[in-house]
């Protein structure tokens, strides 16, 4: 929204829309480049894309990607995070394999190009840059179980969208009292 004059205009919702792809896009290939992400595979990527939205919703009231996250057997998932592995694949931006890592199949994902930092606020980046320290050395399993601990999950329908209400608390927080 912009001031103009004595009126105030809105940016049409496609603006909007496009900036959250390019976010989420970004959010993919910085996940996907990032030296303290080991053993990237798809459910560990959105785990992760989950946490950097948790986290800077949490301290700063707004998810990262405006992603909608979907309750799945191995935790949340970005709706739009197939789509966008799909055209980051097709466009030559990042590679994804199928690999074999102790005993589990992963379709391990690579950033073939540096993801556009300037898209993202400096708290948005930090917040990324603690999550990836934090979580990027842990495997898909583990962040899996860390995030059925969430209530947002726990409270969700299987195949339904989490609450976004509830994703601002944390698993640290007594999800039975909610």
């Amino acid at each position: 929204m912009r001031e103009s004059s004595n009126y105030v205009t809105f940016k049409p919702l496609k603006v909007i829309k496009y900036m959250h792809q390019v976010k989420l896009d970004n959010l993919i290939l910085y996940i996907a480049s990032s030296p303290r992400v080991k053993d990237l595979g798809k459910t560990k990527l959105y785990k992760l894309i989950y946490f950097c939205d948790v986290r800077n919703l949490r301290e700063h009231g707004e998810t990262i990607t405006s992603s909608d996250f979907i309750k799945y057997k191995h935790g949340p998932v970005p709706s739009r995070a197939e789509k966008r592995l799909k055209a980051l694949k097709r466009d030559d931006k990042i590679s994804v394999e199928l690999k074999t890592k102790g005993g589990h199949k992963l379709h391990e994902v690579k950033a073939l190009v540096s993801p556009d930092c300037t898209v993202f606020s400096d708290e948005e980046l930090e917040n990324i840059k603690f999550v990836c320290a934090d979580l990027g050395k842990k495997t898909a399993v583990s962040l899996s179980s860390l995030s059925h601990e969430e209530p947002s999950w726990v409270f969700a329908k299987m195949g339904k969208s989490l609450s976004s209400d509830l994703m601002l608390y944390g698993a640290s927080e007594e999800a039975e009292g909610l």
